[in-house]
């Protein structure tokens, strides 16, 4: 029983081998799945910097036109109101680009990719009259 045919030596490094390859594979896949996620959150946080950039802007360009909950319009009825609004939109769009790409996510970004888009709502209800920002 001790003795050991030829043909059968070194087996054991060929399991080791497959092994080592196997473990590497795992960590291989383990590591770009952390990579994902780490993208996705990073793009995460630049997207909702943008939006509170651009809602910021936005407000703030209201708030220094003195436009009123009562002249609120986001249609255009000749009022200057309504300059104000989409004067306040450009600028939120403007603010929520320029965060989203000052916020080290302009790597392999072209501005096509960076989309800001705003509503205007002319709801009755005070609640209702906003400017949204989402990235």
């Amino acid at each position: 029983m001790g003795k050991y045919l030829k043909n059968e030596k070194g087996q054991a490094i060929i399991l080791l081998v497959l092994a080592l390859a196997g473990l590497l594979g795992f960590t291989a896949l383990a590591l770009d799945g952390a990579l994902v996620y780490s993208d996705r959150r990073t793009a995460q946080n630049a997207a909702d910097a943008g939006s509170v950039a651009g809602a910021g802007a936005g407000g703030v360009s209201i708030y220094e036109d003195w436009v009123s909950i009562d002249d609120w319009t986001c249609t255009d009825n000749g009022s200057d109101a309504y300059d104000y609004i989409v004067e306040a939109r450009a600028k939120a769009v403007t603010a929520a680009t320029e965060r989203v790409k000052s916020n080290d996510y302009e790597d392999g970004i072209s501005d096509t990719q960076v989309t800001v888009t705003t509503i205007c709502s002319n709801g009755s209800d005070d609640a209702d009259k906003y400017v949204d920002v989402a990235v």
